[in-house]
């Protein structure tokens, strides 16, 4: 059996690695390119792994040498060249942001299918993608996110019976936190994830519940269906993945281990695989609690910014992660994060969405991305040493 080629699309983060170890194990792929920022120092260990790979990719980088790769891409469009010149290869997307929207593109215009772990390309990119998708129908995305995994396989088995979806939502590192006490929060114990071992902006954003808005539009997309027909239940154990409502009053739920391995396995191998590096599962006592909306602010915010203008995802998606940068340096505390995006949103002209360069536009310009000096358009906060410069566009 030929086996397929996969270009690993950011190799050093937490879903890269974990897609390295289930690569370890695998006969069906071939991994030929990966791609990061500019974490070369791990290259020539997975080298040792994969001796198949053929391409690195650097984005973040203008100069690096391996004697052992045959094609080195380095700079702004280094992954999509990396991309082109690998056509026919499966892409899984693993970048963090905005960065992984282009890519996502890329590779349906491409004609690819994508393993999808950039939830970034359907919150901002939703429409676009949609739009590129009918167009190119020998494309595909197939979702990692747990949540996500969960509801395709729970649809799968009950597809004419659904009455709604449900993604759970484990709160967060802050979920017991004393509302008074979270201005004083530093980033090391939003970083304390009860349950996940994640990267650092999808750790805060779990602990203001960004990412779970997010995750409701990426399944409003996904799924094709309105997001009144999706609903988020807390749970604390992160055991219970996702559910669906049946039409009889019952429901269905994926129960599991807090291990990404496993959805990046099912989307990997579109079927449920036994591997020797999956955690050990033993389900303990299940506990749920309503979503309090004092503590999570920006989660219908965000739903209803997305109803407002689907365009508002693109700046909402690059305030947040300025603002969480902006949390980790000491410079505005964690209730701040809500405010940068608020006022964000308010300053900021919001342009018609055509194409991926008007996301960009609104997005990653030069001229104004990470424009975070003290006094430029800024607007004080209370019990903060950061004034935040709005992004501006025209």
């Amino acid at each position: 059996m030929m086996r397929k080629k996969l270009l690993l699309m950011g190799f050093s983060g937490s879903i890269g690695k974990q897609t390295l170890d289930l690569l370890k194990e695998d006969d069906e792929y071939e991994l030929v390119g990966i791609a990061a920022n500019t974490s070369y120092y791990e290259v020539d260990q997975i080298l040792d792994s994969f001796p198949s790979i053929t391409s690195v990719a650097f984005s973040g980088l203008s100069s690096y040498e391996n004697s052992r790769v045959k094609n080195i891409y380095l700079g702004d469009n280094a992954l999509l060249k990396m991309i082109e010149d690998n056509k026919g290869a499966v892409i899984l997307n693993a970048l963090v942001g905005i960065a992984g929207l282009a890519i996502t593109v890329k590779a349906i215009e491409n004609n690819s299918e994508v393993l999808l772990a950039n939830k970034e390309s359907l919150v901002i990119g939703g429409d676009l993608i949609k739009k590129l998708l009918i167009e190119h129908p020998k494309a595909s995305i197939f979702p990692i996110d747990s949540e996500h995994s969960a509801l395709q396989k729970l649809i799968c088995c009950e597809k004419e019976s659904i009455e709604k979806l449900v993604i759970t939502c484990s709160g967060g590192a802050l979920r017991d936190v004393p509302l008074e006490n979270l201005k004083n929060i530093k980033a090391e114990e939003v970083l304390a994830h009860p349950n996940w071992q994640m990267g650092k902006r999808i750790t805060i954003d779990c602990a203001t519940l960004v990412n779970k808005a997010f995750e409701v539009i990426e399944a409003h997309y996904l799924f094709d269906t309105s997001l009144d027909n999706i609903e988020v239940l807390m749970h604390d154990e992160s055991q219970i993945h996702s559910l669906v409502f049946l039409k009889d009053n019952s429901m269905l739920a994926e129960i599991g281990p807090s291990d990404m391995r496993i959805p990046i396995s099912y989307a990997l191998y579109k079927k449920r695989m036994k591997k020797k590096c999956f955690k050990d599962f033993k389900i303990t006592d299940l506990h749920f609690r309503k979503m309090d909306l004092k503590r999570y602010p920006l989660f219908n915010k965000i739903i209803n910014w997305y109803n407002e203008c689907h365009a508002n995802m693109a700046i909402i998606n690059a305030a947040d992660e300025e603002a969480i940068e902006a949390f980790v340096q000491d410079k505005i505390s964690f209730i701040d994060i809500e405010y940068v995006i608020e006022e964000t949103l308010r300053k900021t002209k919001v342009i018609e969405i055509n194409n991926l360069e008007d996301i960009l536009n609104l997005t990653v310009s030069k001229k104004y991305k990470g424009k975070l000096e003290s006094g430029e358009i800024g607007i004080p906060m209370e019990n903060s040493k950061f004034i935040f410069g709005s992004f501006k566009c025209c």
